[in-house]
C-alpha cells in the first residue's frame, strides 16, 4: 500500500500550520494589530453594536505593498461582527476602520475624524474667548473663524465672533453672526441684548423692541431687558410703553429703570 500520498498530505498540513502560526505571530507584532485590539476593548460603541464579552480572531490581507488589510471577528452577546483596519504595519497611518455587523456598518474613522474635528474646534473657540477677556478682539475674530470653520454649529462660537464685530464696529457682520447664534441656539439671550445694542447703535428701535421682546418671552423677570426695551420705547415716542416698562425695572430693582421712570414722570 502507498503511504507517499498521505504523508505529502501531512507534510503539506504542517507547512500550513506553520505558516499560519508565524503570520499570526508576525500580525500580533504589528502596532495594526494592537490598535485593533485596543479599539475592540476600549471602544464603547463596538459593544453597544456587538454586546458583551467579545471573543476575537483574525485574518489578514495586503491588497497593496505599502498597506495592511487586517479583519477581526467578533462574536458578542449580542451579534457578530468583523472589524476591519486599513493601515501601514505600524498602525500610525490609518486609512479606514469600519465595523459591520448584519446590515449595519460603523465608520470609526470617520467617527474618529469628526470627533477630533470637534475637539479642535473647541479649543479654538476657547482661545477665541480668552482673547475677548483680554481685550485682544481681532484676535479673537481669528480665533473663533476657526473654530466656526471645524463645527459650524457651535453657537457660542458666533456669539463671541459677533460681540468682538460689535466691538471693532463691523455692525453688518456682526448682526450676521448674532443672528446666525439665536437660530443654533433661541434659548440663549445674550445674542438678543447684543443685538439690542447694536441696533440702538443704528437707531433702529423697532429692530430693538423686537429682540428685547423675544428676551422678555424667554424670562418676563428679566429686569435689564424691561429697561433696555423701555429705552427703545422712548425713542420711539411711545410714552406709554416707554413708561411702563421702566416702572417694570424698576421694580425688579434695575436703578437705570427707576431713573428712567422719574424723567418719564415729569
Amino acid at each position: 500500500m502507498n503511504h507517499r500520498p498521505a504523508a505529502v498530505i501531512v507534510v503539506i498540513s504542517l507547512l500550513c500550520a506553520v505558516a499560519v502560526m508565524v503570520r499570526n505571530t508576525w500580525v500580533e507584532s504589528t502596532g495594526a494589530y494592537a490598535v485593533v485590539m485596543e479599539r475592540v476593548a476600549s471602544d464603547p460603541d463596538i459593544g453597544t453594536l456587538l454586546g458583551r464579552p467579545i471573543r476575537r480572531g483574525f485574518w489578514v490581507r495586503t491588497e497593496r505593498a505599502d498597506s495592511l488589510t487586517l479583519h477581526v471577528p467578533l462574536r458578542g452577546n449580542k451579534a457578530r461582527g468583523t472589524l476591519s483596519l486599513v493601515s501601514d504595519v505600524d498602525g500610525l497611518s490609518i486609512e479606514s476602520m469600519v465595523l459591520t455587523s448584519d446590515e449595519q456598518a460603523l465608520d470609526l474613522f470617520e467617527r474618529d475624524a469628526v470627533m477630533h474635528q470637534r475637539r479642535s474646534g473647541r479649543a479654538a473657540w476657547v482661545r477665541g474667548a480668552t482673547f475677548i477677556e483680554q481685550g485682544r478682539h481681532a484676535e479673537a475674530i481669528v480665533a473663533l473663524s476657526q473654530a466656526i470653520e471645524m463645527v459650524d454649529t457651535m453657537a457660542q462660537a458666533w456669539l463671541l465672533r459677533g460681540k468682538a464685530r460689535l466691538v471693532l464696529g463691523s455692525l453688518a457682520l456682526a448682526e450676521a453672526d448674532l443672528l446666525k447664534a439665536t437660530r443654533l441656539d433661541p434659548s440663549e439671550p445674550e445674542p438678543y441684548f447684543l443685538l439690542g445694542a447694536l441696533y440702538t447703535q443704528r437707531g433702529q428701535y423697532a429692530e430693538c423692541v423686537t429682540v428685547y421682546t423675544t428676551v422678555l418671552g424667554l424670562d418676563s423677570e428679566n429686569g435689564e431687558a424691561w429697561y433696555r426695551r423701555a429705552v427703545c420705547y422712548d425713542k420711539l415716542r411711545d410714552h406709554r410703553r416707554a413708561l411702563a416698562g421702566a416702572r417694570e425695572a424698576c421694580s425688579m430693582e434695575v436703578a437705570e429703570g427707576c431713573q428712567l421712570e422719574a424723567r418719564l414722570r415729569r
